[in-house]
């Protein structure tokens, strides 16, 4: 509802950036005269992406379409719930005036922010994957999918409490636990209670020469 309220001050001449893919920002009334921007998935945005992918080593990745133009981009972000976010500055930059072919190019420096999928290679070789700027379900749902894509030998996982979550802390991270088991070969826990919770799952055999993964 504040959101929507925001809309009511633009001038006569303002335009508005919607993400499409919210259901309740898609559904925000636009104030008469106003030019309307939608960005998201669906071919039916004013700009939206195809083909978007990202595994490690690979970061992300996709097509963007404006206006029935179509642009590469490449990023050196990792996760697939980044292209939203990239999407809003494509459409932003394009009614701006700024070509497409800069805009790539500008998105591909862009790089990670600190604790938020951010890539960091340790001096023993080891690859981390700091995501420890906010722990809500939605992050750790984003940050769990990408470390099941990732191309590694041996992966193990590091998590804190979730901020966000109605369960019981114990209930909640057993919750975890188990969502863990299925995609790292070792896993621990400590959240502001002191608790903690230890699992090893032999779901497959792994390289054990292979350099470890932390999340």
């Amino acid at each position: 509802r504040e959101k929507a309220n925001l809309l009511t001050y633009l001038p006569h001449n303002g335009v508005v950036v919607l993400n499409a893919d919210d259901p309740h920002v898609a559904k925000m009334p636009v104030p008469s005269g106003r030019k309307l921007i939608r960005f998201g998935a669906s071919a039916d945005c004013d700009v939206y992406y195809e083909n978007a992918t990202s595994a490690w080593p690979q970061m992300l990745r996709f097509t963007a379409v404006v206006n029935g133009q179509r642009q590469e981009i490449r990023s050196r972000l990792l996760g697939t719930h980044w292209a939203g976010s990239i999407l809003a500055c494509i459409a932003v930059a394009h009614y701006l005036g700024v070509p497409l072919d800069q805009i790539a190019r500008v998105i591909e420096a862009v790089p990670p922010y600190p604790g938020r999928m951010q890539v960091v290679r340790l001096p023993s070789g080891a690859i981390v994957i700091r995501d420890e700027f906010k722990g809500s379900q939605h992050t750790i749902t984003a940050a769990f999918e990408e470390l099941r894509k990732a191309n590694a030998k041996r992966k193990f996982l590091v998590f804190c409490d979730v901020a966000d979550s109605p369960l019981s802390p114990r209930t909640r991270l057993k919750k975890i636990g188990r969502k863990a088991a299925e995609i790292v070969d070792y896993a621990t826990s400590s959240g502001p209670r002191w608790i903690i919770a230890r699992l090893i799952t032999n779901r497959r055999s792994r390289n054990s020469s292979a350099s470890p993964w932390y999340l």
